[in-house]
C-alpha cells in the first residue's frame, strides 16, 4: 500500500509502481481523479495552484513526479517514453478508483497520450498544456536546451533565454521558475522520448482531449495543437491563450483553471 505524509493541505505520497521504481506523488481534494504529468525535468509542484482550484472545483488532483524528481526513484537508463507512461498508469491504479482524466504538461503530454494509447482502459480523457510532438522551431528549441537544461545560467542569461526561446512570453517574469529544475533528468528523460515515434502516440489513444496552447510558445509552437484540432474535430478542443510561452502554468492560471475545469465538467 502506498505510505502517506501529510502537509496541511496537499498529500504527498510514496507509490510502487513496479520493480524498483516509487514515485513521489501530490494529491489534494475529492471527486473524479485528475493525473498529471509535468514538463521536461520539473516537478509535480508546479501543478500546486491548479491542484487547489481542482480541488475546489470537486476532482481529485494527483500530481505525479517522474523518475528522478522530488523523491521519485527509479531507472533512468534505457527506458522510453512507455515506461514513463507505465509508471503514471501504477499511479492511478493505485490512487484513482477507477478511470482518470490525464493531463500533461509540455513534455509531459507525450507521457499522457502515451499512456492513453496503451492503457486506454484507464483514461476518461486527455489534457494537452503546450502540447508538442509534431512542429518545433529547432533553433529556438536548442537555445533554451543549451543555455538553460544542459548548463546551469546565471539569473540574467535564463531570463534572456527564457523570452528569446518563447519558454515565457514577452510580459512574463521568468525569474519564478529559476529553481525548481531538476536537470540530471534532462538526458535521460530526452532520450527515453527519442526512443519512441511521436506517431505511435499522437493520436491519444482516440480519447476526448482538451488542448490549451500559447500563442507565444516558441518551443511547442501552436501549429501542433491547431494540428489536433484539425485532425480529429470530433474530440478536440482547442483554446489558446494570449500571454502564454511553453511554461504557461505560472504565467496564466487562472485562465488555464477555467479551461481545464470547464471542459472537466462537460464530460
Amino acid at each position: 500500500m502506498p505510505q502517506t505524509e501529510t502537509s496541511p493541505s496537499i498529500s504527498v505520497r510514496r507509490v510502487p509502481a513496479g520493480a524498483g521504481v516509487t514515485l513521489v506523488v501530490r494529491t489534494l481534494g475529492s471527486g473524479p481523479a485528475v493525473a498529471m504529468i509535468p514538463s521536461w525535468a520539473r516537478g509535480a509542484s508546479d501543478f500546486d495552484a491548479l491542484m487547489g482550484a481542482l480541488a475546489k472545483a470537486g476532482f481529485t488532483a494527483i500530481a505525479v513526479n517522474p523518475r528522478g524528481i522530488e523523491g521519485s526513484q527509479g531507472p533512468l537508463t534505457g527506458i522510453s517514453t512507455w515506461d514513463l507512461a507505465d509508471d503514471v498508469t501504477a499511479v492511478i491504479e493505485a490512487l484513482a478508483g477507477g478511470p482518470a482524466f490525464l493531463l500533461g504538461h509540455a513534455g509531459g503530454n507525450r507521457i499522457a497520450r502515451a499512456l492513453a494509447t496503451r492503457r486506454s482502459e484507464r483514461v476518461k480523457g486527455v489534457i494537452l498544456l503546450a502540447a508538442g510532438g509534431r512542429h518545433r522551431d529547432q533553433a529556438r528549441f536548442d537555445l533554451f536546451a543549451n543555455e538553460t537544461m544542459f548548463a546551469e545560467p546565471s539569473a540574467e542569461t535564463f531570463i534572456r533565454v527564457m523570452h528569446e526561446s518563447g519558454f515565457f512570453a514577452r510580459a512574463s517574469d521568468p525569474a519564478v521558475w529559476l529553481s525548481g529544475w531538476w536537470r540530471e533528468t534532462a538526458q535521460p528523460q530526452s532520450l527515453a522520448h527519442q526512443r519512441v515515434d511521436p506517431k505511435a502516440w499522437w493520436a491519444g489513444g482516440g480519447k476526448p482531449i482538451l488542448v490549451v496552447q500559447g500563442l507565444e510558445d516558441g518551443i511547442a509552437p501552436p501549429a501542433n495543437g491547431r494540428d489536433l484540432a484539425a485532425l480529429y474535430p470530433d474530440r478536440v478542443t482547442l483554446t489558446e491563450l494570449e500571454g502564454a510561452g511553453h511554461a504557461m502554468l505560472p504565467e496564466q492560471p487562472a485562465a488555464i483553471a477555467e479551461a481545464v475545469i470547464g471542459w472537466l465538467k462537460g464530460r
